[in-house]
């Protein structure tokens, strides 16, 4: 589980029950606060970006590859999973960004294609 304080997040349980479903970590409530952590082996979602995120990590050893692995956790299971989170976090940002940005190219094409007409009064 992360520990450090800056980890701990409190807040709306739509909001982390969507982001278990799709990044596949385990969600436990201390006190007042929501910790994360890697799921347990068996619950783990294949299929989910945060588990596509480690298993490439592992199996391609990027994580040997880093300057200072030991920011990152004392274990490489630890390493693995705040690497990939941050991975995950990261890329999930980047797309709803492009969405956002998307969306404002399509509502600035929609109101040059079709102006308002001009407002004539007597």
């Amino acid at each position: 589980m992360i520990k450090e304080n800056s980890k701990y997040l409190n807040g709306d349980n739509a909001f982390y029950s969507l982001n278990k479903r799709t990044d596949a970590y385990a969600a436990s409530k201390l006190k007042n606060y929501h910790q994360f952590g890697k799921n347990k082996k068996e619950d783990r979602n294949s299929g989910s970006i945060l588990e596509d995120a480690i298993i490439q990590l592992d199996s391609l050893d990027k994580i040997g590859q880093l300057k200072k692995p030991s920011q990152y956790g004392n274990t490489i299971e630890e390493r693995l999973f705040n690497v990939g989170l941050e991975l995950s976090i990261t890329w999930i940002n980047r797309i709803l960004f492009l969405r956002l940005w998307i969306e404002l190219l399509k509502s600035a094409y929609y109101k040059a294609a079709n102006p308002e007409p001009a407002n004539s009064s007597p």
